[in-house]
């Protein structure tokens, strides 16, 4: 594929650390390579792709606005021996003001997610996975469909997803994804 966009070069093992300046214009970046020699490369745009703690926009000072901080916390974990649905679906379950997600991930493997109530978080930390496994038992008919399901690893989750927008361009730089916006998936 690299033919189809000979004026395109693939860095791997490469990291930018930072941004190349004329006054007040951004117009290029300052790459360190694996081998730890550091060089600039040039552009008329830098694009801040790089997910909801940019370090694009931090380097711009790209402002904020609309910034609320996360809402629902949210847990997840990866089970083996859920009972299946006839045909596999994504499933949305809402109960008590609790958000409950089932993706299936392939035969037999399914991922469970759970949001819940911000007061709860901190009794949820202590036992994720007791705290999980009651709440989403509580859903309609899972406590069935979770009898003979295990745990594979362990449950990860945090208070949540931050809620914002930045000003999404500049002199040289734009801002896209979630380095531009971000919102809590469920509760947007």
């Amino acid at each position: 594929r690299a033919l189809e966009y000979p004026q395109v070069e693939v860095m791997e093992k490469t990291r930018v650390d930072g941004l190349v300046w004329d006054s007040d214009r951004v117009f290029g970046v300052e790459v360190v390579h694996n081998n730890g020699e550091r060089s600039e490369i040039y552009g008329d745009l830098v694009v801040g792709a790089d997910g909801m703690r940019s370090r694009v926009a931090q380097w711009v000072q790209a402002e904020k606005y609309n910034d609320l901080p996360a809402l629902r916390p949210v847990f997840y974990g990866y089970y083996e021996g859920v009972d299946p649905l006839e045909e596999p679906a994504t499933e949305i379950f809402l109960q008590d003001g609790r958000i409950g997600f089932l993706f299936p991930m392939e035969p037999g493997r399914d991922c469970l997610g759970l949001e819940i109530h911000p007061e709860e978080f901190k009794e949820f930390t202590r036992n994720p996975q007791q705290m999980f496994e009651h709440y989403y038992g509580q859903f309609y008919r899972m406590n069935i469909r979770l009898k003979q399901a295990k745990l594979q690893g362990r449950i990860t989750g945090g208070a949540g997803v931050e809620n914002f927008f930045r000003k999404p361009y500049g002199k040289g730089w734009a801002l896209i994804g979630d380095a531009a916006h971000s919102k809590d998936p469920s509760t947007g």
